[in-house]
């Protein structure tokens, strides 16, 4: 894309801006710059806890790239949500962008952590993040153990489950099938009660409405 170095300083300008709207624009601008080095004023602003959530975790999302990984302060910043219980919106966020982010093992431990108090809406969005992890055991592991401590697990679906158990060693699959056989059944328990339902629901709309007269 064409660049031109003059833009530097306007762009870090309107990133620092306190004007939201400007500051978009600003990471659009970046974001469609990627080669341009704005991580240092991407990062200011990421750790800014004072800024919107949906804001920081753009800045970070663009700061790491495709390619590097995500280093522990922004790492410690991005988690923040799910580790003191945040906002449902700020939580989201911090999920969906860690779904595509490169961490390291160390990171992906901490994460595995987290996962007993996601709620429904952010497991998915969290496991996604287990898609780029290595095929590491001691992973697979923590990944597993909290799972299973974890409420929401019953949202997930046994096919994505097994896909992502399959990418780590043996014994990881063999150990988790256990607990996906649980949770498929209880989908398919679940479905059977929806149909069951639905045919009284529609029974009970194709009976005659009985009316009493008065005499």
């Amino acid at each position: 894309d064409e660049w031109d170095d003059a833009w530097r300083g306007p762009l870090s300008a309107a990133l620092r801006s306190r004007d939201l709207p400007l500051g978009q624009l600003a990471l659009q601008a970046i974001g469609a710059h990627r080669k341009q080095d704005f991580g240092l004023v991407l990062r200011e602003v990421a750790g800014d806890a004072t800024r919107p959530t949906a804001f920081r975790v753009a800045a970070l999302q663009i700061a790491s790239g495709d390619n590097k990984a995500l280093d522990e302060d922004s790492f410690e910043m991005l988690i923040e949500p799910l580790v003191t219980g945040g906002s449902t919106e700020g939580r989201m966020q911090a999920a969906r962008a860690l779904a595509d982010l490169r961490l390291d093992r160390g990171q992906f431990l901490k994460l595995a952590g987290l996962l007993p108090a996601a709620g429904p809406m952010e497991l998915p969005q969290l496991l996604q993040a287990f898609k780029h992890a290595p095929a590491d055991g001691g992973i697979a592991a923590e990944l597993l153990e909290n799972l299973q401590r974890s409420p929401a697990r019953w949202s997930l679906a046994g096919h994505t489950l097994q896909a992502l158990f399959r990418r780590f060693p043996l014994p990881a699959p063999e150990k988790a099938a256990p607990m996906i056989s649980e949770i498929m059944g209880q989908a398919v328990a679940k479905d059977a009660r929806v149909t069951e339902l639905e045919k009284i629901t529609a029974e009970g709309e194709d009976k005659p409405l009985v009316t009493v007269s008065e005499e």
